[in-house]
């Protein structure tokens, strides 16, 4: 990699930094946020990026949380089986997969291997809907896993998920109230310490526990009774005793970023962060029981995420690359370069309503995907450039391939993708044509 990496400047809040910051030759971090398949295919976009111009071995690890953990076990299985020998190759390891999963009508694919009681929930009334789907929270938490082997990670395990750039995939533990940590060595978790007893977990296990958001999955168990446990405070001791079971929720509710495992690390970390955050809502007349519960949830999880922000803001050498902002600046950049056919109004439209669009795990429409992975490449793209200005490969490329849509059907869709439809699909067609 040429030139080395360098302070970028701070920039209206959208790139940040701290001051004396540690250089880094050859060196960058990459955090995948949460935020549903909003946030995989965000964070597909942006890996995919470094792929193209060639940039991705210089990836030291990759931190993940809920919907970014989806996008993160896709890459690092691939990459345990062998590097992306070209673009080509990494499309059809990673991203074909991971896009037939958001297509694949997941959540309703979950939903039904819990149990075929799922199959009624379109036709019952309100109340009996929400009374059902409560009760299946655990079976779907099951299920979660082992839909997930079926479409993407084929029963691997985390100790085949080893690969030269490290992952940490981040859930948060309800019997310390703090996060837990896997990775391809080992699991860790506060009050635990490290065990590399994990033969038996799954990638998939580790993906669903990121990522079982409270409200649709009960907590995801982990036996741990019989697991050696040690360095709870790095003196290499054993825990003498264990709880019998840990119980995982989503990685967001401690950490929507994921950045907690970076804090200390001096290597630049650029946060791919999806998690956007609930919008005012004035006109509550039609408001149901189930957004009431979702919404008092979300004060909660947006005041971490708002945190979380300010944190590395003020202790972390990063770029913090924020889903609905920041755009305006990358056309100018652009534009100021010749490029041309780019509709600013447009653009800051687009931007806004992919950072509204649902976290659920609905099917995605082909629009939505193609603007958020859009934006995830804009944006790292830009963020090297001003870590690396005299890269030779981020010279000579252009800008990422904006999608080729019409941009009032476009509008359409990705408006319809903000809002929610729990017991059926919100499109009812995913393609074009």
């Amino acid at each position: 990699m040429a030139g080395r990496l360098r302070k970028p400047p701070v920039m209206g809040g959208f790139f940040q930094r701290r001051e004396n910051e540690v250089e880094i030759d050859n060196k960058i971090n990459l955090g995948f946020s949460g935020g549903g398949f909003r946030a995989t295919f965000y964070c597909l976009g942006a890996y995919r990026r470094l792929v193209e111009l060639g940039l991705e071995k210089h990836v030291s690890e990759i931190t993940s949380v809920s919907g970014g953990s989806i996008a993160a076990g896709a890459v690092i299985s691939a990459l345990a089986e062998g590097d992306f020998s070209s673009l080509l190759d990494f499309d059809r390891r990673v991203t074909t997969k991971l896009i037939n999963l958001g297509q694949c009508n997941f959540r309703r694919r979950i939903m039904t291997k819990a149990s075929w009681l799922a199959y009624l929930l379109p036709y019952l009334p309100k109340l009996q809907q929400l009374a059902l789907a409560a009760a299946l929270r655990p079976k779907m938490s099951k299920a979660f896993p082992q839909v997930l082997d079926e479409e993407l990670f084929e029963g691997r395990k985390m100790k085949q998920a080893e690969a030269a750039t490290e992952w940490s995939c981040n859930a948060t533990c309800i019997n310390t109230l703090k996060r837990f940590r896997f990775k391809s060595s080992d699991i860790y978790g506060y009050l635990l310490g490290r065990s590399s007893d994990i033969d038996d977990i799954s990638i998939a296990f580790a993906v669903a526990a990121s990522a079982a958001y409270p409200v649709g999955f009960a907590p995801l168990e982990l036996d741990v009774e019989a697991r050696e446990f040690r360095d709870l405070y790095g003196t290499g001791t054993q825990k003498p005793e264990n709880p019998a079971k840990l119980y995982l929720t989503d990685g967001g509710v401690y950490d929507n970023l994921g950045s907690e495992s970076m804090l200390k690390s001096p290597v630049p970390l650029l946060m791919l962060d999806a998690s956007g955050a609930s919008q005012p809502l004035w006109d509550n007349s039609h408001m149901s029981k189930l957004e009431l519960a979702n919404r008092t949830l979300a004060v909660g999880l947006d005041q971490v995420v708002y945190l979380r922000r300010r944190l590395l803001f003020e202790v972390k050498q990063h770029q913090q690359l924020i889903l609905g902002r920041g755009i305006g600046k990358i056309i100018e950049y652009w534009r100021e370069r010749g490029t041309r056919g780019m509709n600013m109004e447009q653009l800051l439209q687009v931007e806004q309503l992919c950072a509204a669009l649902r976290t659920d795990m609905d099917g995605f429409h082909d629009v939505e995907i193609e603007y958020l992975m859009w934006l995830g490449a804009v944006k790292i793209d830009y963020a090297l450039r001003l870590l690396l200005p005299g890269n030779e490969q981020l010279q000579q490329s252009k800008m990422p391939k904006l999608p080729d849509y019409d941009a009032g059907f476009a509008t359409a869709v990705l408006e319809r993708g903000g809002k929610m439809s729990v017991f059926k699909p919100l499109h009812h067609d995913l393609h074009l044509n």
